[in-house]
């Protein structure tokens, strides 16, 4: 393992917005080492010991750290609290900084430079999806939509008119919710670019690295209010609405 600059920051990142898990140490000079599981039975057994692993592998000692990342969402509600809960208690617990980013955000990253518009999908359940649009300009991405949930059909409808009203370009489309759109983006999208499926995974390693750029602006969580992003309402909060 390649010695890191003393200047350089260090972040400890954790995603948990889905079945894969995973934790990555990034640092200003990228990416030292990320560890990413299925994980279908959920993240409370295998996220500490992973994260212990990761530590230990890189020689990273937790007062060393310069900030924790967490991915927010939206994804599976139990999964996104696990995730939160264990950044809190790590932040809390050394005194350092702690940095959200969206789970679109993140996912979206992974393919920062390849399409000039990017479009991650989440399978949401209940026959609907979380997504959003960013626009690309050679790896710096502006995202163009609120988070959204909507039906598969409306969520590209709403990305096929803001294609339309935007200037040139491809779009490319990713994440576990794009099987549930294929049929409608290939009727309404010219061109539409479909990534290999690993890239549609949402990574530790994204979350950190973006976190890298919110630290930069001084974007930090307040600990005491941080939430995930849910976008909808939970299973549970629709059940007790309609008792």
């Amino acid at each position: 393992m390649a010695d890191i600059k003393v200047n350089a920051r260090t972040v400890v990142a954790l995603e948990t917005s889905a079945a894969f898990g995973s934790v990555a140490v990034v640092t200003d000079e990228g990416l030292r080492l990320e560890t990413c599981v299925s994980v279908p039975q959920g993240h409370c057994e295998s996220l500490l010991p992973m994260l212990q692993g990761l530590l230990t592998e890189t020689g990273t000692e937790l007062p060393s750290v310069h900030a924790f990342a967490v991915s927010l969402g939206p994804g599976s509600f139990t999964a996104l609290r696990i995730g939160l809960s264990t950044a809190k208690a790590l932040s809390m617990s050394t005194g350092k900084p702690l940095v959200g980013v969206g789970t679109l955000d993140a996912l979206s990253h992974n393919v920062a430079g390849l399409c000039s518009h990017v479009c991650p999908i989440i399978d949401a359940r209940r026959r609907e999806v979380f997504y959003a649009l960013y626009r690309d300009r050679t790896g710096q991405q502006e995202r163009l939509t609120e988070y959204c949930a909507a039906s598969p059909e409306q969520a590209v409808a709403h990305v096929s008119r803001l294609l339309g009203e935007s200037e040139g370009g491809g779009a490319l489309f990713l994440g576990d919710g794009v099987p549930l759109c294929r049929e409608f983006i290939e009727r309404e999208i010219a061109r539409p670019v479909f990534p290999a499926s690993h890239l549609g995974i949402p990574r530790a390693s994204s979350v950190g690295m973006l976190a890298l750029g919110l630290l930069e602006q001084n974007r930090v969580a307040d600990i005491e209010t941080l939430e995930p992003i849910y976008v909808r309402r939970s299973d549970a909060e629709l059940r007790r609405r309609r008792t």
